[in-house]
């Protein structure tokens, strides 16, 4: 994973050994940051893998994730629970970007 900009608010940055993780209290506003930076001119992201539908979980939580690359290549895997998994499934359907993967 790649970092963004850690001035965005709600923007935790974690890193690890060889890699960063950046953490966002609200998945909507981790995919729009990672699609706007794109519509900025900058290195941003497109939705290349989502699910068609949202899933349930085996302890029946509502799950949805989206993953998005940017123009360097970097991967970004954007995980919901519950009713932020309806929220980010309806932001990420709005953008009318990315495949679909229905296998997960």
């Amino acid at each position: 994973m790649s970092s963004l900009n850690s001035k965005s608010h709600s923007l935790r940055e974690l890193g690890w050994k060889d890699e960063n993780q950046l953490l966002y209290n609200n998945s909507i506003l981790a995919l729009r940051e990672l699609l706007m930076s794109r519509e900025q001119g900058g290195e941003g992201g497109r939705i290349t893998k989502s699910s068609s539908k949202i899933h349930l979980t085996r302890d029946g939580l509502k799950y949805y994730f989206v993953e998005v690359t940017d123009d360097t290549g970097s991967l970004y895997l954007i995980e919901a629970y519950g009713e932020d998994a309806i929220e980010l499934h309806e932001e990420s359907m709005k953008t009318g970007e990315g495949s679909s993967d229905d296998s997960s």
